[in-house]
Order: structure tokens, then C-alpha cells, then sequence
């Protein structure tokens, strides 16, 4: 039941994808305890994720590659090229007050994550990936920044 409803409400409230930008939804998975939903147009992919342990919604950013969403990179280095992200770093510079997983039921939670992609990502929604860069930053900061204290 769980699994329905998250697709269904999630059909509704993400069909802006479709309609506005021209994405086909593409696959809809279940994994352990995550449910994912991928969204791709030409060159990019959105994949909303539920994962259920935690009852938390994300959204993860892919820039496409031949077509196909990249596999997230294991270990991250200076070098590495990183082609998807988590909606939440977008968020983080555009409305760094805004934290999707408050504790709201399921339908709210993907409600408002629909209405901030829409607003706050509508470049990377285009085809734009020019804030890829600085969220490559946020990424290596961060995995610096463990890296740093685990020594």
C-alpha cells in the first residue's frame, strides 16, 4: 500500500516534469527499503527517492551520459567527475534556510519537494548544469572534511 501511494502521489505531484519540460517517467524500482521513481528527459535525470526507514524524501539531480544515469562514484577525489546530486545541496545555496524532511506525512513531503524543484531548479530541469560545479564543491568539501577527521 505504501509503495501505491507513493507512486501515485508522486505521478501527481511531479507531472510539471512531464508536461513543462518534456520528461517521460522511466522506471519506477524498489530496493531494500527505498522506493525510486526516475524521471529522464534528452539530458537529464531526476530520480525521487522515499526511503522508508527513516520515512525521508530525496531528490537526486543526474546530468545524463549516452543517455543513461551515471553510477555515483564509490570514492570521491579531487579528479573525480560527479554527475549526480542531492536536490538538498541545490537547496543549500538557493534557500539554505529550507529543510525538506521536516516531519510532515508522505503527501506534504512530496508536495513541497515538487514545488521547490520546480522553483529552485528549473536551469537544471532545462538542461543547465552549471550549478553542477558548485555543488561538486559542496560534495568534496564534505567528503574532504570526513576525510580530515577520521585521521
Amino acid at each position: 500500500m505504501e509503495k501505491e501511494n507513493f507512486e501515485k502521489i508522486c505521478k501527481k505531484e511531479f507531472f510539471f516534469l512531464v508536461e513543462e519540460y518534456d520528461f517521460k517517467l522511466k522506471n519506477i524500482k524498489t530496493e531494500n527499503f527505498e522506493y525510486n521513481i526516475i524521471y529522464k528527459s534528452e539530458r537529464v535525470g531526476i530520480t525521487v527517492k522515499l526511503e522508508r526507514r527513516e520515512n525521508c524524501v530525496f531528490i537526486l539531480l543526474h546530468r545524463l551520459l549516452n543517455g543513461k544515469i551515471p553510477d555515483y562514484p564509490i570514492f570521491i577525489k579531487r579528479d573525480t567527475g560527479i554527475n549526480t546530486f542531492y536536490f538538498d545541496d541545490l537547496l543549500s545555496l538557493r534557500y539554505p534556510d529550507f529543510h525538506i524532511n521536516k516531519p510532515d506525512n508522505l503527501e506534504k513531503k512530496l508536495k513541497k519537494s515538487a514545488y521547490l524543484l520546480s522553483k529552485y531548479a528549473d536551469d537544471v530541469l532545462k538542461g543547465d548544469f552549471t550549478i553542477f560545479s558548485d555543488l561538486e564543491k559542496i560534495v568534496k568539501g564534505r567528503v574532504e572534511s570526513i576525510s580530515n577527521r577520521q585521521r
